[in-house]
């Protein structure tokens, strides 16, 4: 559910669909840090298609630990991104 949220919910609702567009300075940087992000969550969805087997548990445990930390830093990043354009847009405000 994170990869559609993240992915068909912000990037495809920040960018319209478009490949490129004019964003604030740092912005591209924090969005191709949101899609890794985003290919891990998706990554592992695609791995544990199936239920995941006895084989798996040292695995699961270690995602356990991590997703919080990769989740938080996705989360984070958003904000950044958020705060970044509302300012920008603010700035450029005068000049329309």
């Amino acid at each position: 559910m994170r990869v559609e949220e993240l992915y068909d919910g912000f990037m495809h609702g920040f960018t319209g669909g478009h490949r490129e567009m004019d964003v604030p300075s740092g912005v591209a940087d924090l969005l191709s840090r949101v899609e890794k992000g985003i290919e891990l969550f998706a990554t592992t969805r695609n791995t544990f298609a199936k239920p995941p087997g006895p084989d798996d548990t040292e695995m699961l445990m270690e995602l356990a630990r991590v997703f919080p930390e990769v989740d938080r830093a996705v989360q984070g990043d958003l904000n950044a991104i958020a705060v970044a354009v509302k300012e920008w847009r603010k700035s450029h405000l005068p000049a329309l």
